[in-house]
């Protein structure tokens, strides 16, 4: 095993063992749920009521991923049970199979294979989705599995190889429906190669996808896939105009701000004077933008203040600009490409279009079917970490002497920053596992303790023996306790519910830092733009605020 791999070891421990023991968090809950279905019965996964957000009912017309990660955890619950450290200690094998295949990939497209896999490893997208139980990171290393097994039995004519980056695609789908993006990125890498028989084991996961889909049609009367796109058409609006607006501005602010350090984005590109009038003319347009959401948030419950209408121009911008230096840069050989001329006649060329065409396929998905939160942008990284060290070597914007020592700064830089939103975002997951204990002081022995909210609330609180709030629900009685968290998705109560409540108490929680990643007052929106257009922020805002109260009538 190569010296550089146990270096990779090294910082995806370094990275995921001080937050090993984070609370269930977000989307973690629904997979868990999942996973105690399959403890139950592995044949139907989706065979049980779940109750999310607005939706009640079975849970594969709720779920929105396969459940291929699910039945890693079902058996991890089966013999070690759901202590999270545990949970999170068996999880670790994704951000390190993802890390090894960055390496062994970059070895193909970028001299320094090395820089690009610890920068992904670094990131704070990567990091802090690393130490979630949800698929995004799994998911990223199934997928750089496959780009891997496929570019290396491609090159050698080895049809083991091919084949195992096929297979691996369709585990990647197993994993997230994300997975069908994978199939137009090994079609283009076997074109760049002018082979074509590698297409035809794509076949693979094609029929992986064939099989998932007849089989979830046998169960449950439609294909699982099918009943996801039906969904994600009907409430998340694909392709219109806003939703695509929407989905671009995060996607340039999440870049901005949730990948390299964002410094590093600027430098040393801005050096080139073109560069520097081009990030001018985007630093004006993202000025505007900026004025004109602190006018449109007047209507928002929370409006922007300045200094985060500052911080939102500038990772719009740094996003914006770094999309610039790359289709700059490397727009020539797949312009070529698309007007039928000088197909790609030597290696270098082929590379370019390669990981252009990965980053340009992930990054229009990103922008219409999916996107809008963090967790999208890491299948950006790989390519855009290796085109980085790239375009940096052949243009020669440092002399070799300084670029050793600006490497080490950004990994440094790219570390910490990284380190502080993870662990704004362990507190975050905390305080819901927390409250959990503090709502007993609200027990008694003739009272029912009702909850209203979801994702990690909803699990601590489930956990507890506490009773969900359902829609329209009006069931609670004189003397009962109905508790509202603010920030995960809370049922409105029922007309005649509300008249019979009475506020009893706020219980507020305040993290040890300013930094937030999933806070509305902070306009942040780590986890869902709806919170804001900013990956995380600055605010003294509490975590969470809990409303507690009793039925007096």
């Amino acid at each position: 095993m190569e010296k550089k791999i146990f270096i990779i070891f090294f910082f995806v421990l370094l990275l995921a063992l001080p937050f090993i023991n984070k609370a269930a968090h977000i989307d973690d809950v629904a997979f868990l749920y999942v996973a105690r279905q399959i403890v139950k019965d592995p044949f139907e996964p989706y065979s049980f009521n779940l109750e999310w957000s607005s939706y009640s009912g079975l849970a594969a017309h709720i779920t929105t991923d396969p459940p291929l990660v699910p039945y890693y955890t079902a058996i991890i619950i089966y013999f070690f049970g759901e202590t999270e450290w545990i949970l999170h200690l068996f999880y670790i094998i994704f951000p390190l199979l993802a890390g090894i295949s960055m390496f062994y990939i970059s070895k193909k497209f970028s001299s320094k294979p090395l820089f690009a896999a610890l920068f992904l490893i670094a990131s704070v997208a990567f990091v802090v989705n690393s130490n979630n139980l949800m698929f995004d990171v799994p998911f990223l290393a199934f997928f750089l599995l496959s780009v891997t097994f496929f570019v290396y039995g491609t090159d050698s004519d080895n049809n083991y190889l091919i084949f195992l980056g096929a297979f691996f695609c369709g585990l990647a789908y197993l994993i997230k429906y994300s997975g069908l993006i994978i199939l137009p990125i090994l079609v283009v890498y076997s074109l760049t190669r002018k082979k074509f028989k590698p297409i035809l084991y794509l076949m693979a996961p094609l029929l992986i996808i064939l099989l998932w889909n007849l089989y979830t049609f046998a169960i449950y009367g439609v294909p699982h896939n099918i009943q996801i796109l039906k969904w994600l058409f009907q409430s998340q609006q694909p392709f219109t105009p806003r939703s695509t607006i929407v989905r671009l501005i995060t996607n340039f602010t999440y870049i901005g701000g949730a990948t390299l350090f964002p410094l590093m984005l600027l430098y040393p590109f801005i050096i080139d004077r073109k560069n520097k009038l081009a990030y001018i003319v985007i630093t004006v347009f993202a000025s505007v933008l900026s004025v004109a959401l602190y006018f449109i948030s007047a209507k928002f419950v929370y409006r922007y203040t300045i200094f985060q209408l500052v911080l939102f121009a500038f990772f719009l911008s740094t996003g914006m600009f770094f999309l610039f230096v790359l289709a700059r840069y490397y727009h020539k050989p797949l312009l070529n490409l698309i007007k039928y001329k000088n197909f790609p006649e030597n290696k270098k060329s082929a590379n370019n279009i390669f990981l252009f065409s990965w980053f340009l396929i992930v990054f229009l998905y990103n922008s219409t079917l999916a996107g809008g939160a963090v967790r999208y942008v890491t299948a950006l990284i790989p390519p855009m970490t290796m085109m980085y060290f790239n375009i940096v070597d052949d243009y020669r914007f440092l002399k070799q002497k300084y670029l050793k020592n600006f490497v080490f700064l950004g990994f440094l830089l790219t570390f910490v920053l990284s380190i502080f939103v993870a662990y704004a975002d362990y507190e975050f997951a905390s305080t819901y596992k927390s409250f959990a204990e503090v709502a007993k002081q609200y027990e008694t022995p003739d009272n029912t303790i009702w909850y209203s909210g979801h994702l990690g609330f909803q699990y601590y609180m489930d956990k507890k023996g506490y009773t969900i709030l359902k829609l329209n629900d009006n069931s609670p009685e004189k003397g009962d306790i109905v508790i509202k968290a603010r920030l995960p998705s809370p049922r409105k109560f029922s007309p005649l519910l509300k008249e019979r409540l009475a506020l009893l108490d706020v219980k507020g929680y305040k993290g040890n830092l300013i930094l937030k990643v999933h806070n509305p007052k902070a306009r942040a929106g780590f986890y869902t733009y709806g919170g804001g257009f900013l990956p995380y922020s600055f605010s003294g805002s509490n975590l969470e605020d809990f409303e507690v109260y009793e039925v007096v009538k």
